[in-house]
């Protein structure tokens, strides 16, 4: 499974929306009409909680598929949760091998994450009925 690195168009927000195109091989824009569509994220911030994470990736995977882990050990194909500038939450994706930064100034893919995991939520590829578009 070769993930691609997706940015957020934006500094302040975005992030969540940019991992969930990652985990799901979408465009950002794609991403963002389906989680607005659902309701995950508001029209004008477009934050996401981990709550928002896992019912998007549990819509378009399987619920089955996904599970929040509050430990610093992270699955393949995650969202992850970590601080950012000691206040703020900030979204980065892991693939098994690398983790992938959308923020725009930041280099990616990278083998290691320097920030605070707090929360992360795995999607196991092969319980969900979209096992094919990853293989």
């Amino acid at each position: 499974m070769e993930m691609k690195m997706v940015k957020q168009p934006e500094q302040e927000t975005g992030c969540g929306v940019a991992v969930f195109a990652m985990l799901t091989h979408m465009k950002f824009e794609e991403s963002l009409a389906y989680l607005l569509k659902g309701g995950w994220v508001g029209p004008r911030g477009h934050h996401m909680t981990t709550i928002q994470m896992k019912a998007a990736l549990g819509a378009y995977f399987d619920k089955k598929a996904v599970r929040v882990s509050n430990h610093s050990t992270v699955s393949p194909w995650s969202a992850v949760y970590v601080v950012y500038c000691e206040r703020y939450r900030h979204w980065v994706a892991f693939d098994g091998k690398r983790f992938f930064d959308p923020l725009e100034q930041a280099r990616g893919p990278s083998d290691s994450i320097r920030r605070k995991i707090t929360r992360t939520v795995s999607v196991n590829i092969s319980l969900s009925p979209r096992v094919a578009d990853y293989a």
